[in-house]
């Protein structure tokens, strides 16, 4: 994954979430505690293979997914959550906003300039310039 191109924290991986009664809620494939956020890396897979689906529907499973998502957004500790295919996890241009919109953003962002950012117009104003006036210099 672009999770380092990204400038983001390596996430914890296949990471297990608990509710308050101790009961396991889900393992998550991804996992930032720094963000309080979940990445699920889904496949098209899991419903359309028939012995991952065990025997369900994909309308079972679809909603299976969506029970199972519900409760872990519904920790405390889950503040973000993200998911995305194969086509989005190989493309970091689409994968930063999934990730950005579920909160997990670098700790420092990159500066970018403007139209009006320049090296003169960041120069402080008492700073002298090295470059002589015309005529050189007075003696």
């Amino acid at each position: 994954m672009g999770f380092r191109l990204l400038g983001l924290p390596d996430p914890v991986l296949q990471h297990p979430l608990f509710d308050e009664t101790g009961r396991r809620v889900a393992i998550v494939d991804n996992w930032w505690p720094g963000f309080g956020a979940v990445g699920e890396s889904d496949g098209r897979i899991k419903y359309t293979d028939p012995e991952m689906m065990a025997g369900r529907t994909t309308a079972q499973v679809l909603m299976d997914e969506k029970d199972r998502e519900d409760d872990i957004r519904a920790l405390p500790e889950v503040r973000g959550f993200a998911r995305w295919g194969w086509n989005v996890a190989l493309d970091v241009r689409r994968l930063g906003p999934v990730l950005a919109r579920a909160g997990v953003v670098p700790a420092r962002s990159p500066r970018r300039a403007t139209s009006s950012s320049t090296v003169e117009n960041e120069r402080p104003s008492t700073t002298k310039s090295p470059v002589p006036a015309p005529g050189g210099p007075a003696r």
